[in-house]
């Protein structure tokens, strides 16, 4: 247990006052602040001294792989905030959003590196509950919102070298193969490159310059690989129609990308 009584003395009280339900998790905020300050600032000052993530490019047999290595007490911790609900708890008790976000300030403080994959694993999470069809909503969410330490992260996979942060500029495709979709693109990063559950966007074979669609890419236990299943959604494609109403008024290309925990 700990001997605060505040995750922070000036944040909670502002925070409760619009969020009252914050303060059921004061304790759990409490206990989280003290874990990070202590556990996990030790964790990253050993990392970046002494163990920082590898690329592993091949396999012992050979084959191309190219994976990010992090020593294992940075992989424990890392699933260790997922146990902590760092994610789950807004979809287990219908925790306020808010909760995450002040763990995630704490966290962010000692070691962004985890952070990161945090934040792009919510993304994930936000995206299936609320805009994906039941049947991927149900087959997807629990992996990524499960709090028994077994949770996968998720990625997000978007940003191309000639549309930068312009999502409907992507000219990765979606190829149909039964009920599954091979995306074939070159994405300029990759977010979490780790991830066992990602989030693409790609536009259907034939579709419209800037027919632009989400889709879940979940990897392959057996074979690291990854099949496509489309996030088409209502909801999805008005989103859509609007941003390519968007471009068309205003002829405006946005570029930009974030290489500070991404993989290109």
């Amino acid at each position: 247990m700990t001997n605060s009584t505040s995750f922070d003395l000036y944040l909670e009280p502002w925070l409760t006052a619009r969020v009252p339900r914050i303060a059921e998790y004061s304790r759990q905020l409490a206990d989280f602040y003290d874990w990070v300050r202590t556990e996990v600032d030790a964790q990253a000052n050993y990392t970046d001294r002494y163990a920082p993530p590898a690329l592993e490019t091949y396999d012992r047999n050979g084959e191309v792989v190219n994976r990010v290595v992090a020593n294992r007490w940075y992989d424990q911790q890392h699933q260790e905030l997922y146990r902590r609900g760092i994610i789950g708890l807004p979809y287990a008790e219908q925790a306020p959003h808010l909760l995450t976000f002040a763990m995630g300030y704490v966290l962010s403080q000692a070691d962004i590196s985890l952070h990161c994959p945090v934040t792009l694993t919510g993304a994930v999470a936000y995206v299936l509950s609320a805009h994906a069809p039941d049947a991927v909503r149900q087959q997807f969410l629990y992996d990524v919102a499960r709090m028994d330490g077994l949770a996968k992260t998720g990625g997000t996979w978007a940003t191309e070298q000639h549309g930068g942060s312009d999502v409907g500029a992507t000219t990765t495709t979606a190829v149909q193969h039964g009920d599954r979709f091979a995306l074939h693109g070159l994405k300029w990063f990759t977010s979490n490159a780790n991830s066992g559950l990602a989030l693409a966007t790609a536009r259907p074979q034939g579709g419209r310059k800037r027919d632009g669609r989400a889709w879940s890419l979940p990897r392959a236990q057996s074979s690291g690989r990854w099949w496509a299943q489309s996030l088409s959604h209502p909801s999805l494609e008005r989103q859509a129609r609007h941003q390519r109403a968007s471009d068309r008024r205003d002829r405006i290309t946005r570029r930009g990308s974030c290489r500070s925990c991404c993989a290109s």
